[in-house]
């Protein structure tokens, strides 16, 4: 009954009906302009969205709309721990009687946050993933869906679904990339030793030609 209630009141926002995309694929979003309602369908036709997305990089914004979503009055908070909060591996603590809905989690974990990085990171390009300019607000705006998914259904964060859900991400878009001031390869074997025995082989030739030459002067 809990879960029901939590699952009715968290997408009441959403429009009744099965939309699809372009792909085929229903998308749940945490979105739509502040006027409008607070989670909404998003739908792509002919490669435009509708309804178009608040920029979710501002993070008040995406949270007084989910806390809207949620039914709280405007004074209330989520208990939202963030990864940037010292206190967020002490959350257990923190929330002792936190309930975490986890199959809801696994249910919309792609559908809510997923699906709109993926379209994105196409969006940008596969020339471009390894360029933290052009990936780094794609992959903030997914790190705060997350948090808020997981306060919206009384999950911590961070937790193994997550995880097992950023080691996805990573290992289609950032597997090939270089590790920033990763070290340089080694140089061949044999090129260190010629480049060492060279000069050191020449020392017994100079000597040679110096003693030469100060006896040919006396």
């Amino acid at each position: 009954m809990l879960v029901h209630l939590l699952f009715t009141t968290l997408f009441s926002g959403i429009r009744s009906g099965n939309v699809t995309n372009s792909s085929g694929r229903e998308e749940l979003r945490l979105g739509g302009s502040l006027e409008e309602s607070n989670l909404t369908l998003v739908t792509k036709h002919n490669g435009t969205v509708q309804p178009e997305r608040a920029p979710s990089s501002r993070a008040s914004e995406e949270l007084a709309q989910l806390e809207a979503a949620l039914g709280l009055p405007p004074d209330a908070k989520l208990n939202l721990t963030t990864e940037e909060d010292e206190n967020f591996q002490d959350q257990e603590e923190m929330y002792p009687h936190r309930h975490c809905h986890q199959q809801l989690l696994e249910q919309y974990i792609d559908r809510q946050c997923g699906w709109e990085f993926e379209d994105k990171m196409e969006a940008i390009g596969a020339q471009q993933w390894c360029s933290f300019d052009h990936v780094i607000r794609p992959y903030e705006e997914l790190s705060f869906c997350l948090e808020a998914l997981c306060a919206a259904l009384d999950c911590y964060y961070p937790n193994p679904t997550v995880q097992e859900f950023f080691l996805l991400r990573h290992a289609t878009y950032f597997l090939h990339c270089p590790e920033e001031g990763a070290a340089l390869p080694d140089a061949p074997h044999a090129l260190v030793v010629v480049l060492t025995l060279g000069p050191v082989s020449l020392i017994p030739l100079l000597v040679y030609l110096v003693i030469r030459k100060s006896n040919g002067r006396d």
